[in-house]
């Protein structure tokens, strides 16, 4: 089926077109989940985020804001719904239906966003509808072949069987990477530069100065270094950086800038360059909640940067004018999750590519902005992590992911891939059209190593030390000394599994492919605790069936056993605040504990609670009384926390070291916290304490060793 604008086919992916074909068909319903999988995918197993991001792409398509909705309405554990007005209708003598948008809800989208007409999706069918644009809603029609109205269910019969078609096509070309047939040659070069890890790098446009981010030594830390083209030696050029995480030059050679990492704490810095400089570092802007990203254009008065200026509001792109010291946002977004990580512009200066990460779809999306009209003109959601991207020309975007080097035309949507899976490259940095720089992990055979400590924090000391398969990603205590939950990563396999730690034999519970991650392991070792494809279940560890405790429709936070392991408690994100629920095993129903609090622990018969900015509180289940216990847990993900006899365990990271802390509250007026500190390169900050309390399980990873390539493009 084809989708015109203003008389320019665009594209319309088919399950998308087939999601709203069920929806018009029910319209005077909600439609569940576990509906669409039955009657749209047919049985076929996808995750519950797979139909969340296509019935993202229809309201895409109608411009339509979930907040506000026009055209598709949801209701947590009810469904979708189609609620504006639908009726039959005809078009140019085709028989058809008419969707025109609830004129009772305002108007709704980016700001000053429209679709370009040349924007692509999928291509599918014979039919054509009209897409209004921002500036004015008009219906949509959705238009047959010429049929009367009693054979309207054979031609959507017969559409259903072309989608189907279509949908094996565009599988084929996607797992090709719609590649052309001519491949680009790419060969590498090491750089020189000094050892160690390294976290981004830049070359000035006139080659004159070379410079990288990175830690050489360990009384060092991570600073930035920098050489002239016909130097020989690296000068340090900051001495109290904390994780300078990313470089750029000035178009006009003139300064390099960084940005320096600290939570809450992160700073824009400018080091002037020259012949009679002295690489003095100039602070440009301060106490930004995050600063990560920084790029430049054609301009030398601007600097743009990935910014989150407070924990509790989106990433954005930020633009700072080095002329007035004034600072513009440039994107935006109405989801608070929606991060805007990195940015690019292009060489003449007019539309600038954004690497946005949505935690709501868990995936990467790149978005090209027109900086003129702040249009969106383009967008492509990625299936890989994306690690990086840049402007190759005009009209070629170097994007860097998991699994290959593309050089994607976003006009013709069409890629061209440079390198495969195992190119190993983390960064990229701009040089000229032939060659750019990257960063390259050179890995050796990974040696995973558990380490079970004594508690208290007094006494740390080694009790044992677990040697496992390599792709152990997590080991958790369970009841029985000698078994452990562990979770293995292999591809895209996920494997939750019982290790027998005597003969180092494990037992799968359940393997998946989508995203997992154990959360508490039930003391009868009959249940585990998990979070599957961003839903919070019971898995019976002997028949391996899943009893979920969320929908797929709910934002998660925190979930734990109650003390006496009868209840779950969970928390999810409402529409004005985080909610706690308990659930009740035995029963299989939910209800209402708290509101305000992400964080929630069982402590006896009382709890700790903990707000979405990690403040930490103590509920006295008797009285109602709240007592705070002036202390902050991390928000950071792949953080933990736990609650063990009368302390809090929890753990935090800053991407140079790993922290764990224990707070005891024997005395809940006065509590009192010790913590210990590593390199966060070795200590990941995954953690778990034994059910007794005796001991505290974590992982220790080999450090991966890095160095700079030149590679050199030729067609």
């Amino acid at each position: 089926m084809t989708l015109s604008r203003d008389g320019v086919d665009v594209i319309l992916e088919p399950k998308v077109l087939a999601v709203l074909l069920y929806l018009y068909q029910h319209h005077d319903t909600y439609i569940s989940m576990d509906e669409l999988h039955e009657n749209v995918w047919q049985g076929r197993v996808v995750s519950d985020a797979a139909v969340r991001r296509t019935i993202s792409k229809l309201r895409l398509l109608f411009k339509d804001d979930h907040k506000v909705p026009r055209y598709v309405k949801s209701l947590p554990k009810r469904g979708y719904k189609l609620i504006c007005p639908v009726s039959a209708g005809y078009n140019q003598g085709d028989s058809g239906l008419e969707i025109t948008p609830d004129k009772g809800q305002p108007q709704a989208g980016f700001e000053g966003e429209k679709e370009d007409a040349k924007s692509r999706e999928v291509l599918s069918g014979k039919a054509k509808s009209q897409l209004a644009d921002n500036s004015q809603v008009s219906p949509i029609q959705v238009a047959g072949t010429k049929a009367k109205k009693s054979s309207k269910q054979l031609v959507l019969s017969t559409l259903f069987l072309v989608v189907l078609l279509l949908a094996s096509c565009i599988y084929y070309f996607t797992k090709t990477g719609l590649l052309t047939p001519e491949k680009s040659v790419v060969s590498s070069e090491v750089v020189n530069s000094l050892p160690g890890d390294k976290l981004a790098l830049a070359q000035s446009p006139d080659r004159q100065y070379f410079a990288f981010s990175g830690k050489v030594s360990e009384h060092t830390g991570y600073q930035v270094y920098i050489k002239r083209e016909k130097g020989h030696d690296f000068l340090p050029v900051t001495h109290d950086a904390h994780v300078p995480i990313s470089l750029a030059f000035s178009v006009n050679n003139d300064a390099l800038f960084y940005s320096d990492m600290k939570e809450g704490k992160s700073s824009l810095n400018s080091i002037s360059l020259g012949d009679s400089a002295d690489y003095q570092t100039q602070p440009l802007l301060e106490n930004y909640f995050k600063i990560g990203n920084i790029f430049i254009s054609a301009d030398p008065k601007f600097v743009y940067f990935s910014g989150q200026k407070k924990a509790n509001e989106p990433r954005y792109i930020y633009r700072y004018n080095r002329s007035t010291q004034q600072t513009v946002r440039v994107t935006s977004s109405t989801h608070i999750k929606d991060l805007d990580i990195k940015g690019t512009i292009t060489p003449d200066g007019k539309l600038m590519a954004v690497l946005r990460y949505s935690e709501f779809e868990n995936a990467d999306e790149i978005r090209i902005i027109n900086l003129d009209s702040k249009a969106v003109i383009y967008r492509r959601q990625q299936s890989n992590i994306v690690y990086d991207l840049r402007w190759f020309d005009n009209e070629n975007l170097l994007i860097l992911n998991k699994e290959q080097l593309l050089k994607l035309d976003y006009k013709q949507d069409a890629g061209l891939e440079l390198l495969g899976r195992d190119h190993n490259l983390i960064a990229l940095a701009d040089v000229d059209r032939q060659q750019l720089l990257a960063v390259s992990m050179q890995k050796s055979v990974p040696k995973n190593l558990f380490f079970e400590q004594e508690l208290p924090f007094n006494d740390w000391t080694t009790r044992k030390i677990y040697n496992v398969n390599p792709n152990v990603f997590y080991m958790a205590h369970q009841a029985d000394d000698e078994t452990k939950t562990i979770l293995v990563n292999k591809g895209e396999i996920a494997t939750l599994a019982k290790l027998h730690t005597g003969s180092n034999k494990s037992t799968p519970y359940i393997e998946t492919e989508y995203s997992l991650l154990p959360v508490a392991s039930a003391s009868s070792g009959l249940q585990e605790l998990i979070k599957i494809n961003h839903r919070f279940a019971l898995l019976n560890t002997k028949t391996s069936s899943l009893t979920y405790i969320t929908s797929g429709d709910d934002y998660v936070g925190d979930a734990s056993f109650t003390y006496d392991e009868k209840d779950v408690l969970f928390s999810v994100k409402g529409y004005e605040q985080w909610e706690v629920y308990r659930y009740n095993i035995a029963s299989g129903t939910s209800s209402l504990l708290f509101g305000g609090f992400r964080y929630i622990r069982a402590y006896g018969d009382d709890f700790i609670l903990g707000t979405a900015e990690g403040e930490l509180f103590w509920h006295n289940s008797q009285t109602g009384e709240q007592v705070a216990l002036n202390n902050q847990l991390s928000t950071e993900p792949n953080t933990h926390w736990d609650v063990n006899g009368n302390f809090i365990f929890w753990s935090s990271h800053d991407l140079v070291q790993t922290t764990f802390y224990q707070l005891d509250i024997s005395n809940i007026s006065k509590p009192l916290k010790l913590s210990k500190s590593f390199d966060y390169n070795k200590i990941m900050p995954y953690f778990s304490v034994k059910k007794d309390g005796s001991s505290l399980l974590y992982s220790v990873r080999q450090q991966d060793k890095s160095e700079i390539l030149a590679l050199t493009l030729e067609q």
